[in-house]
């Protein structure tokens, strides 16, 4: 009778925790013209939503720049949340992005896309996407996204008057927008001063440079 090598017990205790051993099944990439884009993106298969982002991403950057800045008027909240953060994450700091995101913080019906899009202004490094966030601040229908414009003002800034704004809102005081007046008045203020640090990813004051 042949016998069956024996297993070191190291081995075998790891075997036993690893359960019955499942074949992977084959998976092949989906491709997708570009007018199915939205429609993969929009899927409620995991799947198809990644081949589309992965698609979107390997195209050359002018095309895939062009692509996302389209699918921010697509119907479907969920697309445009996607195409939103791919071109904060991208295409940041180029004009015609920083416009797109600023139209979208202003106009977009989704709060969620319109807290995405300031979260994708926060990493463009420019006065006019400074001035959207700033404007979210003041005109944003819902108190979400202006909590949002006060962090961000803050982290971007290096002030702390947004805290007292955020604060107000997560106890859900009706007179946050005091607090949201006072920082627009600092920024209307300090606009002219404000310059882009990069190394350290904000604001900076022209005093603080001379430090």
């Amino acid at each position: 009778m042949t016998r069956l090598p024996i297993l070191p017990i190291a081995l075998l205790l790891t075997l036993a925790g690893c359960g019955t051993p499942q074949i992977a099944r084959p998976y092949e990439t989906k491709k997708y013209v570009p007018e199915e884009l939205a429609a993969a993106l929009a899927s409620d298969n995991p799947a198809d939503r990644a081949d589309a982002a992965e698609q979107i991403l390997a195209m050359e950057p002018d095309a895939r720049k062009m692509a996302l800045i389209e699918l921010t008027g697509d119907p479907k909240p969920g697309v445009r949340l996607m195409a939103v953060g791919l071109l904060g994450k991208h295409h940041a700091a180029e004009e015609d992005v920083v416009a797109t995101l600023a139209d979208d913080v202003m106009l977009d019906a989704d709060a969620d896309v319109r807290v995405a899009a300031l979260a994708a202004l926060a990493e463009s490094g420019r006065p006019d996407g400074l001035a959207a966030i700033s404007a979210a601040l003041m005109d944003d229908p819902a108190l979400v996204v202006r909590r949002e414009a006060a962090s961000l003002l803050d982290r971007l800034t290096g002030q702390t008057t947004g805290a007292e704004f955020t604060a107000m809102v997560d106890d859900a005081l009706e007179k946050a927008d005091d607090a949201a007046m006072a920082y627009d008045d600092w920024i209307e203020t300090n606009r002219e001063k404000l310059r882009w640090d990069a190394g350290k990813a904000r604001y900076i004051l022209d005093a603080e440079v001379t430090e």
